[in-house]
């Protein structure tokens, strides 16, 4: 998010209780980083790193 200069709410799951609490908001969730954008869920690093490349806000590093 840094890379592509946006802004970012990030949820520390640090504890059981915060885990479950994220868990219990976000059942979709599979794991973590789990990357909600304007109330759609976008999934995980992968998912999120491709959109961003697909929108032209990061460029993917790899020599074309």
């Amino acid at each position: 998010m840094r890379r592509a200069e946006l802004e970012a709410t990030i949820i520390n799951v640090a504890t059981v209780d915060e885990k479950e609490q994220f868990k219990k908001d976000n059942p979709k969730a599979m794991g973590f980083p789990h990357v909600i954008i304007d109330g759609e869920v976008v999934g995980g690093l992968v998912e999120t790193a491709r959109l961003l490349v697909q929108k032209g806000l990061v460029t993917s590093g790899k020599k074309r």
